[in-house]
Protein backbone atom coordinates (compact mmCIF):
# COMPACT_ATOMS: atom_id res chain seq x y z
CA UNK A 1 0.00 0.00 0.00
CA UNK A 2 1.25 3.47 -0.87
CA UNK A 3 1.20 5.72 2.17
CA UNK A 4 2.87 8.74 0.55
CA UNK A 5 2.68 9.64 -3.11
CA UNK A 6 5.14 12.55 -3.10
CA UNK A 7 8.50 13.18 -1.48
CA UNK A 8 6.88 16.02 0.46
CA UNK A 9 3.20 15.89 1.37
CA UNK A 10 1.14 18.60 -0.34
CA UNK A 11 -0.05 21.58 1.68
CA UNK A 12 -3.42 21.53 -0.08
CA UNK A 13 -5.49 18.87 -1.77
CA UNK A 14 -4.40 18.38 -5.36
CA UNK A 15 -7.00 18.59 -8.12
CA UNK A 16 -6.31 15.53 -10.27
CA UNK A 17 -9.40 15.74 -12.48
CA UNK A 18 -11.91 18.47 -13.32
CA UNK A 19 -14.71 18.52 -15.85
CA UNK A 20 -18.10 20.05 -16.66
CA UNK A 21 -20.83 17.89 -18.15
CA UNK A 22 -24.50 18.16 -19.06
CA UNK A 23 -26.99 15.98 -17.22
CA UNK A 24 -28.34 13.28 -19.54
CA UNK A 25 -31.86 13.98 -20.67
CA UNK A 26 -31.78 17.48 -19.23
CA UNK A 27 -30.62 20.97 -19.97
CA UNK A 28 -28.58 21.63 -16.83
CA UNK A 29 -24.85 21.42 -16.25
CA UNK A 30 -22.67 20.35 -13.30
CA UNK A 31 -18.98 20.11 -12.47
CA UNK A 32 -16.98 17.28 -10.96
CA UNK A 33 -13.65 17.72 -9.16
CA UNK A 34 -11.53 14.76 -8.11
CA UNK A 35 -9.00 15.65 -5.42
CA UNK A 36 -6.16 13.84 -3.71
CA UNK A 37 -5.40 14.94 -0.17
CA UNK A 38 -2.21 12.90 0.34
CA UNK A 39 -3.57 9.52 -0.87
CA UNK A 40 -7.08 10.30 0.31
CA UNK A 41 -8.97 10.61 -2.98
CA UNK A 42 -12.33 12.38 -2.94
CA UNK A 43 -14.91 13.76 -5.34
CA UNK A 44 -16.75 17.08 -5.25
CA UNK A 45 -19.98 17.22 -7.26
CA UNK A 46 -21.68 20.54 -7.78
CA UNK A 47 -25.25 21.69 -7.83
CA UNK A 48 -26.96 21.99 -11.20
CA UNK A 49 -26.31 25.11 -13.26
CA UNK A 50 -28.49 26.54 -16.03
CA UNK A 51 -25.60 27.16 -18.45
CA UNK A 52 -22.20 25.71 -19.26
CA UNK A 53 -20.55 29.06 -18.52
CA UNK A 54 -22.08 29.31 -15.05
CA UNK A 55 -20.88 25.76 -14.26
CA UNK A 56 -17.35 26.76 -15.32
CA UNK A 57 -17.46 29.87 -13.13
CA UNK A 58 -18.75 27.78 -10.21
CA UNK A 59 -15.99 25.20 -10.69
CA UNK A 60 -13.29 27.88 -10.82
CA UNK A 61 -14.65 29.46 -7.64
CA UNK A 62 -14.58 26.08 -5.86
CA UNK A 63 -10.98 25.48 -6.95
CA UNK A 64 -10.07 28.96 -5.69
CA UNK A 65 -11.63 28.08 -2.32
CA UNK A 66 -9.61 24.85 -2.14
CA UNK A 67 -6.35 26.78 -2.50
CA UNK A 68 -7.20 29.82 -0.40
CA UNK A 69 -7.66 28.00 2.93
Amino acid sequence: MISKNLAYPPTYSLVISAFVDQLKGGDTWYYNLTTDGNSNIGTILSKQYATYDSAIYGMNERIRQLYSD
